[in-house]
């Protein structure tokens, strides 16, 4: 015996094949056969609890905090121009100014900017030590490399 052709709707078909998933005859002249399960802003929110990162945002700088920036700058760009020097001269036959000291310059580069960064997330006399250690790098790093 057929069953009457209310029991063979859309709702039936949904409840087999699922919303999103095309049955037969279903997905012809439609993008892809989507059919969304709610309407858009019926989706229920939860608040997003954010863990607390106070101590990793930047506190406003000062001076000697804008002061051992600078000098990071400078030693980046400086490590930056050792290993481009050494690359022209390995080009043209040259000896240029030597693995060590582009690897010196390298590990002084990053190690202030790792410095730069602590100095830039703490505040008062924490923030201290960062920064003495940012301009004792570079201090040495001239020193070494550049007036010895």
């Amino acid at each position: 015996m057929p069953l009457p052709a209310a029991a063979h709707n859309e709702s039936s078909r949904s409840a087999r094949h699922g919303v999103n998933r095309p049955g037969p005859g279903r997905g012809h002249g439609r993008a892809g056969g989507f059919e969304p399960d709610t309407a858009p802003g019926d989706y229920p929110t939860e608040p997003f609890d954010r863990p607390d990162t106070a101590d990793d945002e930047p506190k406003p700088p000062g001076f000697w905090r804008e002061l051992s920036g600078a000098l990071t700058l400078g030693l980046c760009v400086l490590a930056l121009v050792v290993v481009g020097l050494q690359l022209l001269a390995s080009s043209k036959g040259m000896p240029g100014p030597g693995f060590p000291v582009v690897l010196g310059h390298a590990v002084a580069a990053i190690a202030a900017v790792v410095f730069q960064r602590q100095a830039d997330r703490r505040q008062g006399s924490v923030a201290v030590l960062p920064v003495l250690l940012v301009a004792a790098l570079t201090a040495a790093t001239i020193w070494f490399f550049w007036w010895s």
